[in-house]
């Protein structure tokens, strides 16, 4: 059985078994699989599953679909181990054998999720003959230390509609070239060092001749993401700066030869919000002060009082005048 297999807020393994035809991936609540994310359309990719042969269609998303860092704009054929990038959020296609468990769990299904299930499963009428562009994914195994802990999306838990829960997925940043020969790729960085050049095998290698070997590193540290600098021939800017080591902030621009790489971090974002909104002063309200009957009548009447006062003043002032002469 197919499963697409991405973590939580929490580092917990999510998997969502792809039992139907086709699988609605989306900010929508109507979605399949509903991501809470701001870089995710309404409607962002459809994965089909036909014949045994998974296959994902971008819906035309404001910032795209990626696969294994390359940006799709068809159909689009998914191997085992395929990374698939969505907003800032990360799945990868694994196959996996249903339990015994799971499959019992279909027998506890109500009325109403076996109409949930009857309406959900009419096929979507599919081109066989629709031209598929299949990507190839490295050799090399993909790193796999994911935490023990799982939460498995059975059948019975799809037709009740699980799906749709709001689910706290692990939001990560994002290396995204937005000019140059690379452009359109999108690097998603868990915690830990990237190497950024033109030398074959790095994790994040450039297509730029003017990019050095080895350009630049950046590394996860407790203040957040570092950039560095390793001594490249043209030199590294961030925010049309030459920069030698920075923290690196939302939205910040990398200029490493011709290539142009933004920084997304939108957890950072929210984080500042946060912390923001507690720093800032609470006002606090002093209650009004019982005012006695001498106040109020006081206040009722203290023009008239100034001014009475005044003409008293006045005319003291002009008999002083007159004594003196």
């Amino acid at each position: 059985m197919y499963v697409l297999e991405s973590t939580d807020e929490l580092g917990r393994r999510l998997v969502f078994p792809l039992i139907k035809t086709r699988t609605i991936i989306g900010r929508d609540s109507s979605c399949d699989i509903v991501l809470d994310d701001e870089d995710v359309s309404r409607q962002h990719a459809k994965v089909y599953l036909i014949e045994g042969r998974v296959q994902i269609k971008d819906m035309g998303s404001l910032n795209g679909t990626h696969v294994n860092n390359i940006q799709i704009d068809k159909m689009t054929v998914l191997k085992l181990g395929s990374e698939i990038i969505i907003g800032s959020n990360q799945f990868y296609l694994r196959d996996e054998v249903a339990t015994e468990e799971e499959v019992s769990l279909t027998t506890m299904l109500t009325q109403n999720q076996l109409k949930i299930m009857q309406d959900r499963f009419i096929p979507e009428k599919f081109d066989e003959n629709q031209e598929v562009e299949p990507i190839p994914i490295e050799d090399e195994e993909l790193d796999d230390n994911e935490p023990s802990e799982t939460i498995s999306m059975d059948r019975q838990q799809l037709m009740a509609a699980i799906y749709q829960k709001k689910i706290d997925f692990a939001s990560y940043p994002a290396l995204e070239v937005i000019f140059g020969q690379d452009k359109g790729k999108k690097y998603i960085l868990r915690p830990g060092i990237y190497i950024l050049g033109r030398q074959e095998g790095l994790k994040i290698r450039l297509d730029d001749q003017k990019v050095s070997s080895r350009h630049a590193k950046i590394e996860k540290t407790e203040p957040g993401w570092m950039f560095s600098d390793l001594g490249s021939t043209n030199g590294s800017i961030i925010n049309a700066k030459l920069t030698q080591h920075a923290l690196l902030n939302h939205g910040d621009v990398l200029m490493l030869g011709n290539t142009k790489i933004k920084f997304v971090d939108h957890s950072s974002m929210k984080r500042k919000a946060a912390e923001t909104s507690r720093q800032q002063p609470q006002l606090v309200k002093i209650p009004p002060v019982a005012k006695d009957s001498f106040q109020l009548w006081f206040d009722l009447h203290k023009n008239r009082i100034y001014f009475g006062l005044g003409v008293m003043l006045f005319i003291l002032i002009v008999l002083l005048i007159y004594l003196s002469v």
